[in-house]
Order: C-alpha cells, then sequence, then structure tokens
C-alpha cells in the first residue's frame, strides 16, 4: 500500500512521506514503524502474526523482538490508544496484532468500467401496462443514480486529468550546496530577488568572521568587512543595494550598513557594552530596522528608525522569563513576527508595528531554531528539529516540507521562491581525562566514546562500569549505554524526531531519567537501564529539565519554569507526586554524597552562585561565588564541586572547588566546546564531551512553495 489512506475517521497516513496526521498535528514516523503501520492496514480487522510482521518489516535485518513492541508501542503513543479498551491497535494474546479502527484507501479514481455483475438492474418501462409503473418508477430512479456515478466518474477523471497536468507543469523542488568551503558558512541571507547570497565565514584561516556576499551559481565570494571586528547576522535592503549587520569589537556592538558591492561603513546604532543588539531586519519600505536587545539577561525588540537614528521598544509586554527575539517585518510591513521563548517553550508570535498585543501562530508543536516568510506573505517556513514546515499565517495550519535535523539558519528571498538553509555537519563525540589526587593532572584526554554522529551528554553508572549518553547515530537522538572497552553499546530509547537530554542514573544502577519533547515541551522519562519502553512521569504545561536523583533513589531533581520564573520542583516515585523545593532562579540542584545537603546554582548575569540548605529544613548558605561564566552542568562530590568556566581566551576550563581549603584549583582546559561531563565516584576520571570537527555549508532549496 504505497497510496494515502485514512485510519478511523481522521487519521491521515501519508507513507510516502513516512508521516502521519489528525487536525492540523503531524507526526514523522522512522519508516520502519510506517512499514509497521501499513502491514496493519493492508489487513485491517484480521490478526496478523508477530512472525509476519518481523519478517516482513525487518527481513535482512537482524534485530531483537523488542522493535516490533516499541514500534506498536509509538503507534498507540500517536493514536491516543488504550491497550485495555483498544479503539485501533489490539493485542492478539500469543499471536500478534490486529488493526480495529477501518482504512479508507484515497488517491482511488472511480471507473466507468465496472465489472458486469456490478451494473445496476434496468427494468424497461412499459406504456401498455400500468401496473407496472411503480416498478417502472423504481428502475428509472436506478437509472438517474447510475448516470448520475456515470457523471461524477467522468468529472473526477477530468479533474484527475487538469491536476495531474498543472503538477507536470510545475517546476520539481531542487536543493543543491551554495557553499562548500573549508570552515562553517553560516547565516545566509538571500537577496531581494534570490541572485545573490550574503552569509558569515572566517575565510577558511582562522581569521573573525566576516560578512561576503556571492551570486548564486557562482563560486567566487567577496569578503565586504574588515579583521576590525566579528561581523555577523547580514541583513539586506529591500532594493538589495545594502546590507546591516552586526559587529562585535573590544570596544561594544554596533549595527553598521554598507553597500552590496562593498565600500564604507556607516555607523546605525552603538550600544555600549552592557548591551547587545542582534537579530537586524529591514521594513519593506527601508525606512525601519527592527532589531533584538539583550541587557542584564533580558531579550526584547526595538525599532530604529533610519532617518532619525533613534529607537524605541516594540510594545510587547515582558515578564520574567519571557524573551522575545528574532523580528522579521511582513511583506505588507504591517506587522512583524518573532520568537518568544517561555516557560521552556519557544513559538512564533505576531503583533503590529504599531504596536498592541501579540498573538501566538504556532502552537509549540516544535522546538523551533529560524524562520522567515514565504515571498506571498501568506505562510511562515520554520525550522525546527524534524526539519522545515510551513505554517499559515492566518491560522498556523502547518504542512510538512522536508526532513533534516540538522537544518538551521533559513532565508527566503522576497521575490522568488528560493529558500536557503545552513546544513550542519558535526562530530561531537566522549573524552575521559585522569585526574590526580592532588588535582593536577599532565596527562593529555583521550577519547572514550566516538563515531561519526554526536556523542554527548556522559553520566556514569553508580557502579562505575557504564556509561549513559545522548547519540543520534541511529539518526535520531536516543539515549545510549556503553561500557568503558566501548564494547557493548547498545541504544536504550527508540523516539521518532524529538529532543533527547539529559541522562541521569539512579543510586541502584536500575534506572536512567531523562528528559524529551515527543508532545512539544520537555518531559520527564524514565527507561531500564537494560533497554525497554520509556515511562513518561510528568505531563505538565512546563517543560522540564536536568533531572537529577536524589541519594536514597525517592525523588527525582528536575528545573521548570513556573508562573513565569525557574525554580527546582521534584518528583516522588512512588506516587509521582511534584513538589516544589527552590524558587525562584534557581538553575539546578544535587544532593550531597551523604543526602544531608542540597546543592544548587543561581546564575546572575555573568555570575554563578553555590548555595547549600539542609535537604529536610533549614536556611541556605553561600558557598561559592564564581564571576566567569560557568556552565551550567557541575557536580558535587564528597571532596567538593567539580564544575566549568571560560577563561580570557574563551577555551573551557574544568576546576575543582575544595571543601577543605576552599581553594579553587584548574584540571585542564580545552579549546574545543564542551558542555556535558561526569566524574566517577572515586574521584579518579573525568568524562566530558567535546566538538572534535564542526562544519557546515550553505545550500539552496528551489521551487519549495
Amino acid at each position: 500500500m504505497h497510496d494515502d489512506f485514512v485510519i478511523g475517521k481522521h487519521w491521515l497516513v501519508q507513507p510516502s512521506r513516512n508521516r502521519i496526521s489528525n487536525a492540523g498535528k503531524s507526526v514523522r514516523l522512522p519508516s520502519k514503524y510506517m512499514h509497521v503501520l501499513v502491514c496493519l492496514a493492508e489487513r485491517a480487522g484480521e490478526s496478523i502474526s508477530r512472525e509476519y510482521l518481523m519478517e516482513t518489516v525487518w527481513k535482512d535485518t537482524v534485530v531483537v523482538e523488542e522493535s516490533l513492541t516499541r514500534a506498536i508501542s509509538e503507534l498507540r503513543k500517536i493514536f491516543a490508544d488504550d491497550t485495555k479498551h483498544s479503539q485501533y491497535i489490539e493485542t492478539i494474546p500469543k499471536i500478534g496484532y490486529r488493526l480495529l479502527a477501518p482504512v479508507l484507501r484515497l488517491n482511488k479514481i472511480p471507473t466507468v468500467d465496472s465489472p458486469r455483475g456490478e451494473q445496476p438492474a434496468f427494468i424497461a418501462a412499459s406504456s401498455s401496462n400500468g401496473n407496472n409503473l411503480a416498478t417502472n418508477r423504481k428502475g428509472a430512479k436506478k437509472l438517474s443514480l447510475y448516470l448520475m456515478g456515470m457523471i461524477a466518474a467522468l468529472l473526477a477523471v477530468v479533474s484527475a486529468f487538469h491536476f495531474l497536468k498543472k503538477n507536470e507543469a510545475a517546476p520539481a523542488i531542487r536543493t543543491y550546496p551554495l557553499t562548500s568551503y573549508q570552515g562553517i558558512e553560516s547565516q545566509p541571507a538571500l537577496s531581494p530577488d534570490g541572485q545573490r547570497l550574503a552569509f558569515v565565514w572566517n575565510g577558511g584561516d582562522g581569521q573573525m568572521d566576516g560578512v561576503y556576499v556571492k551570486a548564486v551559481g557562482s563560486d567566487q565570494s567577496t569578503r565586504l568587512t574588515d579583521n576590525g571586528g566579528s561581523a555577523v547576522e547580514p541583513a539586506w535592503s529591500p532594493d538589495g543595494r545594502h546590507l546591516a549587520f552586526v559587529r562585535h569589537s573590544t570596544e561594544g556592538c554596533t549595527i553598521f550598513k554598507i553597500a552590496s558591492t562593498g565600500g564604507a561603513m556607516q555607523k546605525l546604532l552603538e550600544i555600549t557594552r552592557d548591551a547587545h543588539p542582534f537579530d537586524p531586519a529591514w521594513s519593506p519600505d527601508g525606512r525601519r530596522l527592527a532589531y533584538t536587545l539583550l541587557r542584564n539577561s533580558q531579550r526584547s525588540i526595538y525599532l530604529l528608525s533610519l532617518e532619525t537614528l533613534t529607537s524605541q521598544p516594540l510594545g510587547v509586554p515582558q515578564t520574567e522569563g519571557t524573551q522575545d527575539h528574532k523580528p522579521l517585518f511582513s511583506p505588507d510591513g504591517k506587522k512583524l513576527i518573532f520568537l518568544r521563548t517561555a516557560f521552556g517553550k519557544t513559538d512564533i508570535y505576531q503583533i503590529a508595528v504599531d504596536g498592541g498585543a501579540a498573538g501566538r501562530l504556532t502552537q509549540g508543536n516544535h522546538r523551533i531554531t529560524d524562520f522567515d516568510w514565504t515571498p506571498d506573505g501568506r505562510a511562515v517556513v520554520l525550522a525546527s528539529q524534524e526539519g522545515l514546515w510551513k505554517a499559515r499565517a492566518s491560522d498556523g495550519h502547518e504542512e510538512f516540507l522536508t526532513a533534516g535535523s540538522s537544518l538551521d539558519q533559513i532565508s527566503i528571498a522576497r521575490q522568488s521562491w528560493r529558500l536557503a538553509y545552513t546544513q550542519l555537519s558535526e562530530d561531537k563525540n566522549i573524552w575521559q581525562f585522569p585526574l590526580a589526587s592532588n588535582g593536577q593532572s599532565h596527562v593529555q584526554p583521550t577519547q572514550l566514546i566516538g563515531s561519526s554522529r554526536a556523542d554527548a551528554q556522559p553520566h556514569i553508572s553508580p557502579d562505575g562500569k557504564w556509561i549513559a549518553f545522548v547519540s543520534d547515530r541511529s539518526g535520531q537522538p536516543q539515549i545510549w549505554k556503553s561500557d568503558w572497552a566501548v564494547l557493548n553499546v547498545t541504544p536504550l530509547t527508540n523516539f521518532a524526531g524529538c529532543r533527547v537530554a539529559s541522562p541521569s542514573w539512579s543510586p541502584d544502577g536500575r534506572l536512567i531519567a531523562f528528559v524529551a519533547n515527543p508532545e512539544g515541551q520537555l518531559d520527564l522519562y524514565v527507561v531500564a537501564a537494560t533497554g525497554g519502553e520509556a515511562e513518561r512521569l510528568t505531563a505538565t504545561a512546563t517543560s522540564e529539565e536536568s533531572p537529577v536523583w536524589s541519594r536514597d533513589g525517592r525523588w527525582i531533581y528536575f528545573g521548570a519554569h513556573e508562573e513565569g520564573c525557574r525554580q527546582i520542583s521534584k518528583m516522588a516515585m512512588l506516587d509521582r507526586r511534584i513538589v516544589s523545593v527552590l524558587s525562584p532562579k534557581a538553575h539546578r540542584a544535587m544532593e550531597s554524597g551523604d543526602g544531608k545537603w542540597l546543592y544548587f546554582s543561581i546564575i546572575k548575569n555573568d555570575t554563578t552562585e553555590f548555595w547549600r540548605k539542609p535537604v529536610t529544613e533549614g536556611d541556605a548558605e553561600l558557598v561559592l561565588d564564581m564571576s566567569n561564566g560557568i556552565c551550567e552542568n557541575w557536580k558535587v562530590s564528597d571532596k567538593g564541586i567539580y564544575f566549568g568556566y571560560y577563561d580570557a581566551r574563551c577555551h573551557l576550563v574544568f576546576g575543582f572547588f575544595d571543601f577543605a581549603s576552599r581553594q579553587i584549583s584548574p584540571l585542564f582546559s580545552t579549546g574545543k566546546s564542551s558542555f556535558a561531563f561526569d566524574v566517577t565516584a572515586d574521584g579518579r576520571t573525568l568524562v566530558f564531551d567535546q566538538f572534535d570537527r564542526s562544519e557546515s555549508d550553505i545550500m539552496l532549496m528551489e521551487n519549495f512553495r
């Protein structure tokens, strides 16, 4: 079954796109899961054995039967099906499964040539016998229905012919690279006519990022900016004659304007060091720039008059914990759309340029990284972790465009259906570093777990024998585990197209807590260390993050945004009861080794404070105050606190704060970005993730409408 079909009354299944939709919500399925669903739909109402499904879907593949169980479980989650009172997929004990809901196949055009046995019977009318009048009327009715059916069939054929001719004439979507230089090319901006590309690149030789311009179809590029500072975020003027961009230097941040052919730079906006402008965007009439201003950890949107060079904030209500950024003018210039991040979710909002209340356009179904208007102004294309989607501006209705977890930074030409995006290619691996008893070590780190994909966020089991981590080596981010010899590397989860993060071992080593967002917001999950179906623990309106177990295994601490501020809560494993622990602004919490103290961090601008309070009752006391930018990930041991911070060169330094001496000892530094780490219980080994290779090219998609 390759055609689209409908299950039940509302579920549209599109096997060719691995997509299932209902009421505007779409879910992309792994190809194997879709194959299972197609097998069930082909024989709807019949019992299908597990052996048949395994042999059909996973033929020529060595796989455990648990894969089928996971597929069925994921399908049931999508259908919101109750296993005890199934309406869609029924389990037949010791046999297999059966699809209960009816299946309607689409894309079937009725034909005029029906089998002879299906033709309606006609009774000829007799003018000489009045007793046949009722019979003749029935025959006439049948004839009328038949003729109506014939007409409908002919109309369907004609309609299908015109549809096929229309699609035959429509140009096919074409995707190809615009840049393929060494290093990282990013932040694409297509000119209004779609004939030129502005982008950011360091030239491949390690110099500061600069703004480059090249013609589409040519490999030659021209650098417009010098090395006086890092130049980023180019934005075209409506007439294509100028570019606005942001420049970072030791003096501060400035928005400049420069001719698209090069020349002198004109200063439009200069901000002191206490604030940073970014995300410049031109109005269609070329008279204003919208931009984001970051001040005191708060992002808000401003409008800059290019005639008076004065700025004013846009009337968007600001509450604590809400961040507004990435403004874009609509093609008619009457409104702005922007990203609003609040309570752990990011959605697209829109507001009139003259101010007023902002309305939400998208509904939190995706982790949005970037977006842009379509040329006709009727829709917004958004980039998410699943790929590219198109959301109608009138009601937010979504349509899937293309898959790809590494798509980001999109730009659409105003006058042509061309879309540019950044294609990331990253190799992130897990490394280990031996720690000496005195904190000093001259041994170099060595790679522990590696692949050609991203392996990150390591967490060591309590017995020190296993490492849980996040990896997309199977195509989608999942929780994996590995032994130290990397001889037994096993996936523990099987999610489809969502974010999975922050694995944390339970004290007894039987469970791993983590967060995932198959429903849009991040929820708390646990999975057995031996694998199996993950269990969802939370279903709140907020997004949970950074789960950490209590020392007795009875609770899981986690961070969440609640009522406009961030706080720490904990969940009881016995009854799933959630208790607020620390509020406000606490970022992460962890119990001491003896379970008597609860340590937590509070981030204030560039300062991180470590506090502790008794787990039961008592006042909090300050433990450490660091002015360096400390990573949110840290760990408490019996002797002190391990953490990472950035030095003056922006290199990550792993440090240790000793409780006894109250001294900080640097352990080692790395010039490669690294964000997550863990330390063995004996304090002898530190494991961390880092980018060993990070490249990106800019791709062009044509005729994506």
